[in-house]
């Protein structure tokens, strides 16, 4: 009497890309299903997860995690492929009346080149801020993590009282200053 035993093969999965980190088991039975996480280095994302020489295996993203994928084991070694990709974002700036200042590209996670400063006859440049009133100014050393819209703030030179005219008014209040009968820090706009 002769008897024989089998079992099922194991076969090797491998991972193979460029920015990101594979976690996967070394080896697993055909016909198994099978569940690796691909994790994107910073500042990158997950574009494509698939079968390398091997089109008749399907890699899923599993519903509800955020980078585990799954496929079922073939009867062959598999080396799964992920490419990542670094976003680009678009910055354009909203000169608010100034001259015009072309839109930035730039990838994420990387700081924005401070363009150069616009141009206005009559008024001077303040800076780029992130609100149309010119509130909080933007910081050229943060990420850019998304779209953004960055605004020009401006102010009328010798306005120095921020009454939107310049006048007598503003000369008086910058000659006082300037003979000490009245301190520098009542001048509204000390840009202008």
């Amino acid at each position: 009497t002769v008897s024989a035993t089998f079992k099922k093969i194991k076969y090797i999965i491998t991972g193979e890309g460029a920015n990101v980190t594979f976690s996967i088991p070394t080896n697993y039975e055909w016909g198994n299903p099978v569940e690796i996480t691909v994790t994107p280095d910073k500042w990158y994302s997950i574009k494509n997860v698939y079968a390398k020489d091997n089109s008749s295996v399907t890699v899923t993203k599993v519903e509800g995690e955020e980078n585990t994928y799954s496929f079922v084991m073939p009867t062959s070694n598999i080396t799964i492929v992920a490419a990542a990709e670094r976003p680009n974002f678009t910055v354009t700036f909203d000169s608010q009346g100034g001259s015009a200042v072309t839109p930035a590209i730039v990838a994420n996670g990387a700081p924005l080149t401070k363009p150069a400063a616009p141009s206005w006859a009559g008024r001077g440049f303040a800076g780029w801020y992130t609100d149309a009133d010119c509130t909080q100014k933007y910081d050229f050393t943060a990420p850019v993590i998304r779209d953004l819209t960055l605004y020009a703030r401006w102010f009328l030179w010798g306005d120095v009282n921020s009454d939107g005219k310049v006048n007598s008014n503003d000369a008086l209040l910058i000659q006082r200053c300037r003979v000490g009968l009245t301190d520098y820090s009542y001048i509204k706009n000390k840009f202008a």
